[in-house]
């Protein structure tokens, strides 16, 4: 019953924090989607997420909320193209 459903809420949380802060692919496809989408919550959470994440996007993190903060959706495009991984780059 109860217990069954708390941990299928758990594992839906926990999958969509594994999606935002899961690695710099995910990062960059939830930075494009939801600067498209002119969604600063979402873009909020993909800093936090960031942040909490490996060492070296503490950095990237406060850029996005910054950006965020500021409406600048057009600069957090160009963050995630410049994050993006680049063709024949090893």
């Amino acid at each position: 019953g109860t217990r069954r459903r708390r941990s299928a809420k758990s594992r839906g949380s926990r999958r969509r924090g594994e999606a935002a802060g899961g690695g710099r692919p995910e990062l960059v496809a939830g930075l494009r989607s939801a600067a498209e989408l002119g969604d600063v919550a979402e873009l909020a959470a993909l800093a936090r997420a960031a942040a909490a994440g490996p060492e070296g996007l503490s950095d990237v993190a406060a850029r996005i909320q910054r950006m965020a903060e500021d409406f600048d959706f057009e600069g957090i495009l160009k963050l995630a193209a410049d994050l993006a991984p680049r063709k024949g780059r090893h």
